[in-house]
C-alpha cells in the first residue's frame, strides 16, 4: 500500500497482545502515507493485522480519464447526438486521413450523411459511451466507443478508437 513497507513480519509482544495472539506470531505490517493536493505529506500510518483473520483483494482500475492529462489546448467530453456531423466528417475522406491508414476505397465509398445517421444512433443509446477530444476551437482530434463486454460482463470492451492523422503520437489516444 505504500513505500515498499508492506510484508509480512512476526508480531512483537505488545501487539500480539493487543491482537489476541501469541507472540512472534505473523502479522501483515502495511504502510499507507496521504498527500494533501499540492503534495505535502499529511498523514502516515502503520498497520499490522492478524494474518489468520484478515484477508486482502486487490482490483486495479485505470484512474478515470481526465483533462489534465491530455495535451494542452484540449479537453475530454462525453459525446452527444449534437456531435454526429461532425464525427462524420472526422471520418469522411476529406478528414485528412494519412493514405495507407485507411484504404483509399472505403474512405470513398463512406456516405458523411449514413454515418451521421450511425453515429446519432450509437451516441444516443444506452449501450457503451462515446468519448471526444476536442481542440479549444471546438475541432474534434480524437474519439472513441468503450463499454461492456459483449462477452463478459465483468469486463471493459473498446469499440472503437480513432485519432486524427496529425494528432498521432501526442497522447490523445
Amino acid at each position: 500500500m505504500g513505500g515498499g513497507n508492506d510484508r509480512a513480519v512476526v508480531a512483537p509482544e505488545r501487539e500480539a497482545s493487543l491482537l489476541g495472539i501469541a507472540s512472534g506470531g505473523p502479522v501483515l505490517l502495511l504502510c499507507r502515507q496521504s498527500f494533501d493536493p499540492i503534495g505535502r505529506p499529511i498523514e502516515f500510518v502503520r498497520s499490522l493485522y492478524r494474518a489468520d483473520r484478515f484477508r486482502f483483494r486487490t482490483r486495479l482500475q485505470p484512474p478515470a480519464p481526465t483533462a489534465a492529462r491530455l495535451p494542452p489546448q484540449t479537453r475530454l467530453r462525453l459525446a452527444t447526438t449534437a456531435d454526429t456531423p461532425a464525427l462524420a466528417a472526422f471520418l469522411s475522406p476529406h478528414g485528412g486521413w494519412v493514405p495507407g491508414i485507411v484504404d483509399q476505397t472505403v474512405l470513398d465509398a463512406l456516405d458523411e450523411e449514413e454515418v451521421a445517421d450511425w453515429l446519432r444512433t450509437l451516441t444516443s443509446s444506452n449501450g457503451p459511451t462515446t468519448w471526444l477530444v476536442e481542440s479549444v476551437d471546438g475541432d474534434i482530434l480524437a474519439f472513441s466507443r468503450h463499454g461492456e463486454d459483449p462477452l463478459d460482463s465483468r469486463r471493459g470492451h473498446v469499440y472503437s478508437l480513432y485519432v486524427a492523422p496529425g494528432m498521432s503520437g501526442h497522447g490523445i489516444g
